[in-house]
């Protein structure tokens, strides 16, 4: 019983630690995650946050969130889209659960632009950030952790005058175990079975 006990802490340990964690792209999700679009959402052009928006909560550096139709900001925003509302600030969103995949499109329209995505698990814990710029534009950035993202922090690192962009923004989680894991279960079971065996011989 004992063997038994230390086989399966040492496949759950093993299973952990594959589990993938890092930057990831736009193709990575499913296809079926909850995405955040700002679309007609009748804000005025600056709103004081926290705001909810699909059981995630947003926060600026000052308090206000700007909000536009897809002329009224110069990135290329899929509709409308939402922006902090100081140069060097930025847009916080506490997650409303624990989710496996995060990410958003974020940007501005100068060449100059560039910023810092801060992503952050259980605890509060940094797993990780992705930098963006020099982009005439908006760009996707995402991460993936199993361990769980709770929070994101964008960040605008460009002094220039400019605000920072925030639009499709997407979370899923995904607690399916990975084939690594699923065969390192299996040898352990099989494992088990042959010591069983020769044990009753």
């Amino acid at each position: 019983m004992i063997r038994l006990k230390q086989l399966l802490v040492a496949v759950a340990v093993f299973s952990s630690a594959t589990a993938s964690a890092g930057q990831i792209g736009i193709g990575d999700f499913s296809g079926g995650e909850t995405v955040t679009s700002f679309d007609n959402l009748g804000l005025g052009f600056t709103t004081a946050t926290p705001l909810v928006f699909d059981g995630n909560t947003y926060t600026t550096d000052d308090g206000i969130l700007r909000y536009t139709d897809p002329n009224g900001f110069d990135a290329d925003c899929n509709g409308e889209c939402i922006g902090n509302d100081s140069d060097l600030g930025w847009i916080d969103v506490v997650l409303g659960g624990t989710f496996d995949r995060v990410g958003a499109r974020v940007g501005g329209a100068s060449t100059s632009y560039n910023g810092l995505v801060d992503f952050f698990g259980v605890g509060d814990v940094l797993l990780g950030s992705v930098a963006f710029g020099n982009n005439a534009g908006m760009v996707f950035t995402g991460w993936e952790d199993f361990g769980g993202i709770t929070r994101v922090r964008f960040n605008d690192t460009a002094s220039n005058g400019l605000i920072l962009h925030l639009d499709d923004f997407r979370f899923e989680s995904d607690r399916v175990p990975e084939p690594g894991s699923l065969a390192m279960l299996g040898l352990g079971l099989a494992g088990l079975v042959v010591a069983r065996r020769r044990k009753a011989a």
